[in-house]
């Protein structure tokens, strides 16, 4: 009932903006928070189903099902690059999980937002304060990109409000003592779904902004570019596993000793792991689109030969 009536108090106005409704609203929002899948939509679009069409028409049935099995394996390598280095955290996270006691392969936040959030769960464990305290120096380092905003920065930035900033580290840290099993999945399941629906309306109606948000160091130093979807998943998911025993124990043992955030166990094992994930995805996405034409070749000659068989 509450985030019901959040929801209902915080609808987005923009000013002098035309505005959609319905499916198109819908679609807009969803290609805005999801850019892999409209980069996908116009490969199909003006590639592949063009290319298609144009073979199939000129040279026939078969000519035209050869373009679009060429044609449509470099967007399905694109589309599944995820996939790919899921694929090779899977292999990768046995000693982090080991040594901290969750799945570190849950995690996809960028590096510099991963930095970000250390460093200020670092001020937190030093300062001997609340979570909520943490969440409210994170969101308050938080700006959406929204250049006719009248308080936009010079740059065309968007600060939350500190009302903003207040209600939403107040959902997030009820949310986050809940859930044990703090991971993306957990975050997105229906019930969650609609706290993050609420959250994200609150912020949208302070910004009037969803697609382009930054969050930065304290000491402006770090600037991570994201959008507010993504934004609240990777606060979500890494505060959670900032919240493990033995990541705990990491931030404690950093804080005691004076060391700075990038040698902190935790922090340093997972940007080994988030490289060699990368890498390793990425050697497997360049291996099989290196592999695709040789593969169409051998197809289509193995075409050829059974149809001279066949003859």
């Amino acid at each position: 009932m509450k985030v019901q009536q959040l929801q209902q108090q915080n609808q987005i106005k923009f000013d002098n903006k035309p505005q959609f409704k319905g499916a198109v609203d819908t679609t807009l929002r969803y290609l805005a928070t999801n850019q892999a899948i409209g980069a996908n939509g116009v490969d199909l679009c003006s590639m592949v189903a063009p290319r298609t069409a144009s073979d199939t028409i000129k040279r026939g049935p078969a000519a035209g099902l050869e373009t679009f099995r060429r044609e449509i394996m470099g967007t399905v390598n694109d589309s599944i690059i995820g996939l790919f280095g899921a694929f090779a955290g899977v292999m990768l996270a046995y000693s982090m999980n080991k040594d901290f006691g969750f799945n570190v392969n849950k995690i996809f936040a960028a590096p510099d937002t991963i930095k970000i959030l250390a460093q200020n769960r670092a001020n937190q464990v030093k300062n001997n304060t609340k979570q909520i305290d943490y969440l409210k120096e994170t969101l308050s380092s938080v700006k959406a990109y929204n250049p006719t905003a009248a308080n936009s920065d010079a740059q065309g930035y968007v600060k939350l409000s500190e009302k903003t900033v207040n209600k939403v580290a107040e959902l997030l840290d009820t949310a986050l003592q809940k859930d044990s099993d703090v991971t993306l999945d957990v975050w997105t399941k229906d019930s969650s779904k609609t706290l993050r629906s609420a959250i994200m309306n609150i912020m949208m109606g302070d910004t009037g902004a969803q697609s382009k948000y930054i969050i930065e160091s304290t000491d402006k130093k770090i600037v991570s570019e994201t959008n507010l979807k993504s934004l609240l998943n990777d606060i979500f998911v890494v505060t959670g596993s900032f919240n493990k025993d033995k990541v705990k124990n990491a931030f404690d043992s950093q804080i005691k000793n004076g060391k700075a955030v990038n040698e902190n166990s935790f922090i340093k094992g997972l940007s080994k792991f988030m490289k060699a994930r990368t890498l390793l995805g990425f050697a497997m996405v360049s291996a099989i689109g290196l592999s695709v034409q040789p593969i169409n070749m051998y197809l289509t000659k193995l075409k050829q030969e059974l149809t001279v068989l066949s003859e």
